[in-house]
């Protein structure tokens, strides 16, 4: 599945919303925000595997890693825009993605995208970090804190609780 934000103009004369351009990701709509010009889209990708691949199997990797597009520029997130989480359990019949991308609305450009693998249960976006909450050992709550305005996806911060 994907999620869609389509950014509208109002034509000054006529007041009629027209369509300027459609921007999409991989994943299902979680939340969103406006911060300074920018709207965050935060979604998440799951990705099922009907059973595990044996010994010797191609898989089509493409079709595990997040996309982004704007009108009809497609792409795949860059390595250096995806996190592999270690500190996140990753179970073995699918893995989840937590999309986040900053879309300039004045530019109608994506800023940038990251995504981290992990089976986060929550997370929030503000304009700086992504937060993820994934179950850890114990009963307890990992808690990460990525970095949104860095070229790569960093891990700045984690905790327990």
């Amino acid at each position: 599945p994907y999620s869609c934000a389509n950014l509208y103009e109002i034509d000054s004369d006529t007041g009629i919303p027209r369509l300027a351009e459609t921007f999409w990701q991989s994943g299902i709509y979680e939340n969103s925000r406006i911060v300074d010009g920018e709207l965050y889209l935060a979604t998440r990708h799951l990705n099922y595997l009907l059973e595990l691949p044996r010994k010797g199997d191609v898989l089509d990797i493409e079709i595990y890693i997040p996309r982004i597009a704007i009108g009809d520029k497609e792409r795949l997130l860059k390595p250096e825009e995806i996190y592999l989480s270690e500190e996140a359990e990753i179970y073995a019949h699918y893995i989840t993605f937590v999309v986040v991308s900053a879309i300039d609305l004045e530019e109608k450009w994506c800023d940038s995208s990251k995504a981290v693998l992990c089976s986060a249960y929550d997370f929030y976006a503000s304009a700086e970090n992504i937060y993820l909450f994934a179950y850890g050992p114990d009963f307890s709550t990992n808690i990460l804190c990525f970095a949104m305005d860095e070229e790569d996806t960093i891990l700045t911060a984690s905790g327990t609780v």
